[in-house]
């Protein structure tokens, strides 16, 4: 014992998220953890404690192609300008920049930026190479983008005036976007509640997995 002492691992899961998000919630726990109510209850409550969290739930044989990324991902820079290239599975760049912004005119295989802790989080498509001029100035709000998701874009696409997200996960989604002035958000499946902060929308689903996302502007 203690058999509750299982709990404690989300003080672990808080100081490698904050202040600089370093590692992945990853709840491994031996079979053991069922012989005891105590320790029982404790995988319950960091269960509760993990899907609380705004974060993706994955499967491992899909976080482990992410890692392996590294070993042929490259980042190039050249008068203002990054490219990044070999990223097949990881789609996220980490910007050391506070609330750093980008140019969607130029770094169009950008789907979403969030600030966290300091720092600017890049959500990136599919394509082979990205290309991001990133900026230290204040965001543009004539541009509509995603802020965070808790499931895969599987499928993306942008022209002037609207922008298409297709999202599948693996529990309820919960979506957060930025709506410019103009601009109109559709969901199909409705989201069972909206929540608008300024310009900022919050998309919750009480059952849905999959969700099809339009924004349309003037």
């Amino acid at each position: 014992g203690p058999f509750w002492g299982f709990k404690r691992v989300t003080q672990t899961f808080e100081l490698t998220d904050s202040p600089r998000r370093l590692k992945p919630i990853d709840i491994y726990y031996h079979i053991y953890s069922g012989s005891k109510l105590a320790s029982l209850t404790a995988l319950e409550y960091v269960f509760d404690w993990a899907l609380e969290q705004e974060s993706m739930p994955i499967y491992t044989s899909e976080y482990i192609p992410k890692v392996m990324d590294y070993y042929v991902a490259s980042l190039a820079y050249d008068e203002g300008e990054w490219m990044a290239s070999g990223l097949n599975d990881l789609s996220t760049i980490r910007v050391e920049e506070t609330n750093a912004t980008v140019s969607f005119d130029t770094s169009k295989s950008v789907m979403g930026v969030k600030h966290y802790e300091g720092h600017t989080y890049l959500s990136l498509d599919k394509a082979d190479d990205h290309y991001l001029s990133i900026s230290k100035e204040e965001a543009r709000e004539s541009q509509s983008y995603m802020i965070s998701s808790n499931a895969k874009v599987v499928e993306y696409s942008k022209s002037d005036k609207q922008v298409e997200y297709e999202f599948e996960g693996y529990v309820a989604l919960r979506l957060n976007f930025f709506v410019a002035d103009g601009c109109q958000l559709h969901s199909e499946p409705a989201a069972t509640t909206v929540k608008a902060e300024g310009k900022r929308h919050f998309l919750n689903y009480e059952d849905s997995k999959r969700a099809k996302i339009s924004i349309e502007c003037e």
